[in-house]
């Protein structure tokens, strides 16, 4: 529990690092070698992470990626094994159909649309932060890691044409 402002653990990982890193490619770089470093003790214990600790120390956030693809897996497996009904929406969703995505999520939800939504950004892209080489091991290591259902619900982003990492 939080009871003093002070302590680092009490305010989220994005305060914390607010404009300590440029917003370049240098600054990201940083940024990841950090998050990589704090986090390497809580994923190496993984069992599934030595399999392709070799391709995510290669990769800046490699710690992001191995999470990235846990989190998919875990959600996939959990509304599976639970009978969860589910709504997969992908970012070009938004970049394509914006209004058609919106009113699909509120139809799956249930909820009637109050308001307009919020002005929706495209075009973030951060594939020219990573070498060739680097978006090949991150494409590796969600091959290994992934399960059947994210892969096939992820694998477009490593068509590097049109890659949004």
């Amino acid at each position: 529990m939080c009871e003093d402002e002070s302590d680092t653990a009490c305010i989220p990982r994005k305060v914390q690092k607010k404009n300590i890193y440029s917003l370049d490619e240098k600054g990201f770089r940083k940024m990841c070698s950090e998050l990589d470093a704090n986090m390497k003790e809580d994923i190496a214990s993984s069992p599934l992470y030595r399999d392709v600790k070799e391709l995510a120390n290669m990769i800046p956030c490699g710690s992001d990626f191995y999470r990235w693809i846990e989190w998919h897996n875990l959600a996939h497996i959990t509304t599976y094994d639970l009978g969860i009904p589910t709504l997969i929406i992908h970012y070009e969703n938004y970049t394509h159909n914006f209004n058609q995505t919106v009113d699909s999520l509120h139809n799956f939800l249930r909820l009637e649309m109050k308001n307009e939504p919020p002005l929706f950004v495209t075009g973030k892209t951060y594939k020219d932060y990573y070498t060739q080489e680097e978006r090949k091991a991150v494409k590796e290591m969600v091959e290994k890691l992934a399960t059947k259902k994210t892969w096939e619900n992820v694998h477009h982003y490593f068509d590097f044409e049109v890659s949004l990492i």
